[in-house]
């Protein structure tokens, strides 16, 4: 590369395993001071659930935990809380954790998408969720979600779950992301759960 100038190059990540995948690039040059060059890589691979729960009412549920779950960069279990039983937490300020939701083998059409966690006076009231029609796919919802308080919406398994968005699906996978990206306040890191998510197909009524 010529002084000045740039390069672009493409990395395809292969394996044969879900789950938090990282490593690092490290290449040679002539920059006397900054040689070998070393790249931190991280990525995430997850499998879609295709035998998600069916809870009450026909919705479709996947846990922390389950097939179809994901959750990158370090998080705590949380034991006897929670949708049957369990959650997720994560306190940190550096924007790097994730956790995923993915269902698969779906029917393109409109989707309830609804969450549920633990509120509290230390979780964090912006915790940033984006709705996906496929993995990597378009974004068919971005919101911020304040988990200071408690969700409001149906019981299911003992737990509230809130309706996020109805979207509309056009492929088979739908898949829900969170992270703890700008969920700080004044510089104090607070915290963020992950517990699980529902979906529900709607089917509008007939014109009349």
């Amino acid at each position: 590369v010529l002084p000045g100038g740039q390069v672009q190059f493409t990395l395809t990540m292969s394996t044969a395993t879900a789950g938090a995948k990282s490593g690092v690039l490290t290449f040679g040059n002539n920059d006397s001071n900054e040689s070998p060059y070393h790249i931190k890589l991280a990525g995430a691979v997850i499998v879609p659930t295709t035998t998600p729960t069916v809870v009450p009412g026909g919705g479709l549920a996947v846990d922390n935990g389950d097939l179809g779950f994901l959750a990158t960069g370090g998080w705590t279990f949380v034991a006897n809380y929670g949708f049957e039983n369990d959650a997720m937490s994560v306190v940190s300020p550096d924007g790097a954790r994730r956790a995923i939701w993915a269902y698969g083998n779906l029917t393109p059409g409109l989707f309830d998408v609804s969450l549920t966690w633990l509120n509290g006076g230390d979780r964090s009231p912006t915790v940033p969720v984006v709705i996906r029609d496929g993995i990597g796919g378009p974004i068919l919802a971005s919101l911020i979600l304040d988990q200071s308080k408690a969700p409001t919406g149906p019981l299911v398994g003992g737990r509230r779950f809130q309706v996020l968005e109805r979207v509309t699906l056009t492929g088979d996978t739908l898949v829900v992301e969170l992270s703890n990206v700008g969920t700080s306040v004044n510089s104090v890191a607070k915290a963020v759960i992950a517990d699980a998510v529902i979906i529900q197909s709607f089917t509008p009524p007939p014109n009349t």
